[in-house]
C-alpha cells in the first residue's frame, strides 16, 4: 500500500457535526499514536508530505475540523477550540485510542492545548508547528456583524465569483516559493470550493475563544516540542518564545529559512525534530 494512502478513511459523527478522518497503519512495529491538526484553512492534506516518515512507527490519525476539508460545515455549536477538542478526545475514543501524542500546526496548535489542557491524562505529548497564541476572542462588533444577511452573501458571492488568489496568499505564506507545487496549490484551493465554506467560517468567528491564557499553559506539564519558522509572516517568533516561556516542560527549535508552512516548507526537518522529540519521551 503506498505510505500515503490512508488505511481506513471514513466519518464519524459527533456532536452535531459529521468529521472525516484518516488513519495510517504503521509500517513497522508501533510505538503509539500520533493525533494530527491542521489549521484554519487547511486540511488533512497539509500533512501529506510527512505521513510517509511519520508512520514508519507510528499509527497516525488525522482528521478534517468541522467548517474545512471534508467535513459538515452547518450550524450548531461545533466551532469553538474547547468544541473542537472535545470532539477530537470523542474522535479517538470511538476509534478505541485511550492516549496518544499530538501534532497541531498554526491554529490547530491553539487546539492541540486546548487538548491537553482539558484531557491531560490521554494527551501524552505535545508538538506545536508554528501554532498561535495569546490571540482574544473575535471582538463582538464583528460577531455580529456575520448575523447580517448581506454580510455572508457578500462573502459567499466572493468566494465563488472571485475566486480567492490561494496562490498569493500561499506565496506571502513561505519563504521558499519553490515548495509551491500545482498539488499543494490545489489542496488548499479545493476545499474553498464547498458552498457551505462560508458558513463553517462565519461560525467559527461567532463562537471561538481566545487562546488559553498564561496561567492555564502553565497548568500544561506533558513534554512539548515548539517548531517556529524564523520568517514567519502570520506568527512571529516571539509568539513561539512565549509559550516556550509558558508551557514549563517545553523546548524550542527555529528553523531558518523557513515561513508559516513547515510542513510544506520543510518536511525533513519537521519529521526529524518530531520523532527525536517523541523518542526522547519516557
Amino acid at each position: 500500500m503506498p505510505k500515503r494512502v490512508p488505511n481506513r478513511a471514513s466519518y464519524l459523527h459527533i456532536h452535531e457535526a459529521s468529521i472525516y478522518y484518516e488513519w495510517f497503519k504503521s509500517t513497522k512495529p508501533k510505538k503509539g499514536t500520533l493525533l494530527l491538526i491542521h489549521g484554519i484553512f487547511a486540511s488533512v492534506t497539509s500533512f501529506y508530505r510527512v505521513i510517509p516518515s511519520l508512520r514508519e512507527e507510528y499509527d497516525i490519525i488525522c482528521c478534517d475540523l468541522p467548517g474545512f476539508g471534508r467535513s459538515s460545515k452547518g450550524n450548531g455549536s461545533v466551532y469553538s477550540f474547547s468544541a473542537y477538542a472535545d470532539q477530537l478526545g470523542e474522535l479517538m475514543s470511538q476509534l478505541h485510542v485511550d492516549s496518544f501524542h499530538v501534532i497541531g500546526h498554526s491554529m490547530g496548535g491553539q487546539i492541540a492545548l486546548y487538548l491537553a489542557y482539558r484531557q491531560p491524562d490521554r494527551v501524552i505529548s505535545i508538538s506545536l508547528l508554528a501554532s498561535s497564541g495569546y490571540l482574544k476572542s473575535v471582538k463582538k462588533p464583528f460577531q455580529v456583524a456575520t448575523y447580517f444577511p448581506l454580510i455572508e452573501r457578500s462573502l459567499n458571492w466572493v468566494m465563488h465569483h472571485r475566486k480567492p488568489q490561494v496562490r498569493l496568499f500561499l506565496q506571502d505564506a513561505v519563504y521558499n516559493k519553490r515548495c509551491l507545487t500545482a498539488d499543494m496549490i490545489a489542496n488548499y484551493e479545493g476545499p474553498l470550493s464547498d458552498p457551505l465554506f462560508i458558513n463553517g467560517l462565519i461560525q467559527l468567528t461567532r463562537q471561538r475563544e481566545g487562546d488559553l491564557s498564561q496561567a492555564q499553559l502553565q497548568q500544561i506539564h506533558q513534554p512539548v516540542l515548539i517548531l517556529s519558522g524564523v520568517e514567519d509572516p502570520l506568527i512571529s517568533i516571539e509568539t513561539s518564545y512565549a509559550l516556550h516561556r509558558d508551557l514549563p516542560n517545553s523546548r524550542i527549535h527555529v528553523i531558518k529559512q523557513c515561513g508559516h508552512l513547515l510542513l510544506e516548507e520543510k518536511p525533513k526537518q519537521v519529521q526529524k525534530r518530531v520523532k527525536h522529540f517523541l523518542l526522547s519521551i519516557v
